[in-house]
């Protein structure tokens, strides 16, 4: 499996990097900001960790993109702000879960195992 984490925030990139190391052999390929992964991205990919509140290119932003590329990847959508759980809606449908932030290493695990194909 390979999982892409999106956020601006390096402490929570490589927090999230040493949890998945630690207990799964997923392959991890991280960005540093929502314009990071849209200019980077490649198209590969099984799940994608993504921090809904960045600046210039925000975690909507990135869905938007994903959907006007018609990309099929799963998106988990992380937030420190509860109210972005009610804006999780079906009008993206790579928008597979929330995970509010802090949240454990196993339910991070479970949540992207739930999702991935």
């Amino acid at each position: 499996m390979n999982i892409l984490i999106v956020d601006d925030h390096a402490m929570v990139r490589e927090t999230i990097i040493s949890l998945l190391r630690a207990a799964t052999d997923w392959e991890i390929v991280s960005f540093e900001s929502g314009q990071d992964f849209i200019s980077n991205w490649d198209g590969a990919g099984d799940c994608v960790l993504l921090d809904a509140r960045m600046p210039i290119v925000s975690g909507w932003d990135v869905l938007h993109h994903l959907q006007r590329r018609d990309a099929a990847i799963p998106v988990i959508l992380m937030s420190g702000h509860l109210d972005d759980v009610n804006d999780t809606n079906t009008t993206y449908p790579n928008l597979k879960a929330f995970l509010a932030k802090p949240f454990s290493g196993k339910t991070l695990i479970n949540t992207i195992s739930e999702h991935i194909t």
